[in-house]
């Protein structure tokens, strides 16, 4: 009986430890790809950083789609989630806008 309590709250303490490291890891990304960012030549049209931005996100978003190819079926709300990506979108084109024009 004990056991399987010391199992539970291992599991537990490492579900909690796994979400405080993504949480780094997504605000270290997010403060480098703004520093890369603010670098580039201002010549570079910020929708083209914001376009290279969303193909590197994709990159790395594919493995998931393919694998969880049947959930996405179960996507009842279309023009929702329409209106989602595209609020998403503008405002990371603002959010690159601004930093690189501070």
């Amino acid at each position: 009986m004990q056991l399987g309590l010391v199992k539970k709250l291992i599991w537990v303490t490492l579900e909690k430890s796994k979400s405080a490291v993504l949480a780094i890891i997504g605000v270290l990304s997010l403060s480098v790809s703004m520093s890369i960012a603010k670098q580039l030549d201002a010549s570079i049209p910020t929708v083209m950083v914001v376009f290279v931005r969303s193909g590197f996100g994709l990159l790395f978003f594919i493995p998931i789609l393919i694998k969880e190819r049947s959930s996405l079926s179960r996507i009842n709300n279309i023009p929702l989630h329409i209106i989602r990506v595209t609020l998403a979108v503008l405002a990371m084109l603002c959010t690159y806008y601004t930093y690189r024009n501070l």
